[in-house]
């Protein structure tokens, strides 16, 4: 077993398929506004997983794209698609200053080793940046999530919320350009609403369950589960 193979061999179902490219199509559209004009830009996604959301940026025409990814089976199925992929493992980020013009990380950024790991990451990540760089984080939000942050996934080591990481940017010298959460991938009031009943009637316990439909049923409620979006400008 290596780095996230937990996560590597999960087969979602077909349901399960369209949900996430629902989701990610919706992150996806919102950060568009935000990025440089020129689609010659050169992106860095740390942790890419499956490449979902590489593959969309490459299809837009965002071609000089490159990854980080330390697991070895993920990493090789989206080596096709990219420019460059390398394998290590972060805070640090092995890349010369000022190389890159946007950093992404889509929940990722919660499985870093606590607070200390995660203001190395943000340093970092502003030494990477080119002048006027974006660095781009979505992220499960703690305070939404409350035990299931910590219940669903073993490597949740770095407590998430929009006000620490928000914190965090200012601290490191990136400007706010935008932060909101999302629900079901849609920043939308309605589906917060939808989220507070979901949380209530869908029990953590049901994670642990041989059940399959109640195993689905608990994937179902993280899918409803407040995540948030934060896009920082090097300044």
């Amino acid at each position: 077993m290596s780095y996230f193979d937990h996560f590597a061999l999960t087969k979602p179902t077909n349901i399960g398929k369209l949900v996430d490219a629902y989701k990610i199509r919706n992150e996806f559209n919102q950060i568009l506004p935000f990025l440089q004009k020129t689609k010659k830009i050169k992106i860095l996604e740390i942790g890419p997983g499956k490449g979902e959301l590489a593959k969309l940026f490459i299809d837009y025409g965002y071609s000089n794209y490159y990854v980080v990814e330390p697991n070895k089976e993920m990493r090789e199925a989206i080596i096709p698609f990219v420019v460059g992929a390398k394998r290590y493992k972060i805070p640090k980020i092995r890349e010369k200053n000022e190389s890159y013009d946007i950093i992404l990380l889509f929940d990722v950024f919660e499985h870093l080793n606590g607070t200390e790991e995660a203001a190395i990451f943000i340093s970092e990540a502003y030494r990477v940046l080119r002048s006027d760089g974006r660095l781009i984080i979505f992220s499960p939000d703690l305070v939404s999530w409350g035990i299931d942050f910590w219940h669903c996934d073993y490597t949740h080591s770095n407590p998430t919320s929009i006000r620490r990481t928000t914190q965090l940017f200012s601290n490191y010298s990136f400007k706010i350009l935008y932060k909101d959460y999302f629900y079901f991938g849609v920043n939308h009031i309605v589906f917060r609403i939808i989220s507070f009943f979901v949380k209530k009637l869908i029990p953590s316990i049901f994670g642990d369950s041989s059940y399959i439909i109640f195993q689905r049923l608990y994937k179902l409620k993280l899918n409803f589960l407040g995540r948030f979006l934060i896009i920082g400008k090097k300044v």
